[in-house]
């Protein structure tokens, strides 16, 4: 991709964001005559542009900002299309904010953000290709609804982390949703990318208080731990070889109810995890839940 083909991709983005109506290529070339259809019709029949195309683009940024505190942001997104026709890649996907299943693109993405700026470093369209076997009938459905994507979100997350690293990125800990706080992921980035990382872990998560439950196999549910805010403590996560730091967090808007929220990290040195997580990540409805508790860990919310 030239760097002809990386300005109309800029032009083109800011028309589909901007159109009212049903986009075009002659539509956007009245907009502006100096660009021809033609040449729009070129870009849009090139091959599909991936995560190499994207490198290429972000690179110069990424350079130009990474510092060895940075983050390394790991986030699922749907863009509901309620009225499109059903495909491989508009297909039905649980959306988290809604609390129910969609029709539209469900998009996994790794943004590097340091300093307040956040850059998109890598992404990955979930596509369902895989038709499932009914367990009850032993037949394929023959539905789209009925199709999986044959790689997890989950390792999607991982291949962005290790693509990152690969790539020589500067940052220091990974930070994602509920979704991504698996001891699969976990153990990657720790051992595997040598990385710290900062996940949320739900109430009903599996803990050992030290090495010797752990070994025992005594095991409690997190929620049934009395932790004082703010002040972490150090636990053994269920399939988690090593120990982790875990905080816990009351929610403002939720008190009457009493909903905690816990965060776990293998950063030691809490205090300047949580700053650095705070500086780095901008105010966005994706990041709020981290946000939040990295305020109020610092004592800043």
């Amino acid at each position: 991709m030239n760097d002809r083909n990386f300005r109309l991709l800029d032009i083109y983005t800011d028309y589909l964001l901007s159109s009212f109506g049903a986009p075009t290529a002659t539509g956007l070339s009245s907009v502006l005559p100096q660009i021809s259809h033609d040449a729009i019709t070129r870009f849009l029949n090139q091959p599909v542009l991936g995560n190499r195309a994207l490198w290429k683009l972000v690179k110069p940024q990424v350079r130009a900002i990474e510092r060895a505190d940075a983050v390394l942001a790991i986030d699922d997104t749907v863009q509901e299309k309620c009225y499109t026709d059903p495909s491989e890649l508009m297909a039905w996907h649980y959306d988290h904010n809604l609390g129910r299943a969609v029709k539209g693109i469900n998009l996994v993405s790794a943004f590097y953000v340091s300093s307040g700026v956040s850059v998109p470093v890598s992404f990955e369209l979930v596509q369902k290709t895989e038709l499932t076997i009914d367990p009850k009938t032993g037949k394929d459905p023959g539905a789209l609804w009925a199709a999986v994507c044959p790689t997890t979100k989950n390792e999607m997350a991982r291949a962005m982390v290790a693509d990152a690293v690969g790539k020589n990125i500067r940052f220091g800990h990974v930070v994602a949703d509920l979704w991504f706080a698996c001891a699969e992921n976990m153990v990657f980035i720790k051992s595997n990318c040598n990385r710290d990382f900062v996940f949320p872990l739900k109430s009903n998560r599996r803990v050992a208080l030290t090495l010797q439950d752990k070994q025992r196999g005594r095991w409690i549910k997190l929620s049934t731990l009395t932790l004082e805010p703010l002040v972490p403590v150090t636990l053994y996560l269920e399939g988690v070889p090593f120990p982790v730091r875990v905080c816990c967090q009351l929610f403002k808007n939720e008190e009457r109810r009493g909903r905690r929220g816990h965060a776990a990290s293998m950063f030691e040195r809490f205090d300047a995890l949580w700053r650095s997580t705070l500086r780095n990540l901008p105010q966005t409805v994706e990041n709020r839940r981290i946000s939040q508790v990295a305020q109020t860990l610092c004592g800043t919310g």
